[in-house]
């Protein structure tokens, strides 16, 4: 069996497992709770991008609405109709039955009332069965020498969010990580409120922002941590705190300034996260390096690229590379991060392998690019 070297690489290459007790206890002190001297505006516009490049929108209505355009139409509890748009002239036509009702290049499905259930069911949406709860306003904007169809829902924050936890963290989650991710995502969808203000939309429904596929009945436990939570944000000193999240990081977070190279958040640092590890949702990539390069299983990528620097170095020596083979890989080195430590986001790889030519063996030590060479090589 051949001896095997395995080179993971994820967002983050680490050199050393980190040991984590889970079984000992840590005291966690809770945040202090102020009450804000006024309310914040609690509607947020919703870019609704997974519905797509727009000829067509049909929608099943649910409570009582009016079509607010060139005219208003009145549209009663389980109605349902199309929106038709022509990218070539920008207008959009409410289709009711056999009629087809010009509304001009900006329309609204407006809610007449929110008693009970009142929303919007939409059929090209993810999630088809999913109401969405608010005003719909659909305009049309200029775009590629035609125009595009943009949906905007406008929504109350706390029904948002009902919509955004069960694809961010998802309905089975322990109840008190469901409240930690209620308020990170208020917090988020606030600050892009703030930022966004003078644009037509404040976030989209995608991980540019946060995943927001409607309201179902089917997540009552995200709904009842959004419920239990409501109103409250995470604060740093008087703004909003920046509360940036994902599925995975790899074993480590990254902090604010180096990626963004602004001053950042200073409590947005490169931090070690040994739970990282037992994520099911990290996505991990994996290639097996054979310490014997010519095994048959050895990726042909990466073969080849030994070769290719195997052949630089021992030009640069002056040697000869007649009837070059790489035989051996001996051992594999991370290193040189791409930002200060105690950052491990790193950029080259040190490969000690032995060369073999018609003149006789070399040990050589060949550096390579991960993200430009070694990810190429390896697919």
């Amino acid at each position: 069996m051949h001896r095997r070297f395995c080179l993971l690489m994820s967002l983050v290459l680490l050199m050393t497992c980190l040991n984590v007790s889970l079984t000992m206890a840590e005291d966690v002190q809770s945040a202090p709770l102020t009450r804000s001297s006024g309310a914040l505006n609690g509607m947020v516009r919703v870019y609704l991008s997974t519905l797509g490049n727009l000829s067509q929108l049909d929608v099943t209505v649910s409570g009582s609405y009016i079509a607010d355009g060139a005219q208003d139409v009145t549209l009663s509890h389980g109605e349902s109709v199309s929106v038709l748009f022509s990218k070539a002239t920008g207008e959009i036509v409410l289709r009711r039955g056999g009629t087809n009702i010009s509304m001009g290049t900006e329309m609204v499905l407006r809610r007449r009332a929110v008693d009970g259930e009142s929303g919007l069911r939409l059929a090209q949406a993810r999630m088809p069965g999913n109401l969405y709860p608010g005003d719909l306003h659909l305009k049309a904007q200029a775009a590629s020498g035609g125009y595009r169809l943009y949906p905007i829902l406008h929504v109350y924050l706390e029904y948002y969010l009902h919509g955004v936890l069960p694809y961010e963290m998802g309905n089975t989650a322990p109840i008190e990580a469901l409240k930690a991710q209620a308020v990170a995502a208020r917090t988020y969808t606030l600050n892009k409120m703030n930022i966004r203000g003078s644009a037509f939309y404040d976030v989209v429904d995608t991980t540019s922002d946060q995943v927001y596929y409607g309201n179902s009945d089917a997540t009552t436990n995200c709904t009842a941590a959004v419920d239990a939570t409501r109103g409250i944000v995470v604060m740093n000193g008087n703004a909003l705190t920046g509360t940036y999240y994902t599925a995975s990081n790899g074993g480590q977070t990254e902090s604010a300034r180096n990626v963004w190279g602004s001053a950042g958040y200073g409590y947005l640092a490169v931090k070690d996260d040994p739970f990282d590890r037992m994520n099911t949702a990290a996505i991990v990539r994996k290639a097996t390096i054979y310490a014997d390069n010519t095994a048959s299983a050895q990726p042909e990528g990466w073969r080849s690229l030994m070769t290719a620097k195997a052949t630089s170095a021992l030009q640069a020596m002056g040697k000869s590379t007649a009837g070059l083979q790489v035989t051996q890989v001996h051992s594999i080195t991370p290193h040189t991060p791409m930002f200060d430590p105690p950052s491990r986001l790193y950029t080259l790889l040190d490969v000690e392998v032995t060369a073999a030519t018609n003149a006789g063996s070399y040990r050589l030590t060949l550096t390579l690019d991960i993200f430009d060479e070694v990810e190429a090589a390896l697919g």
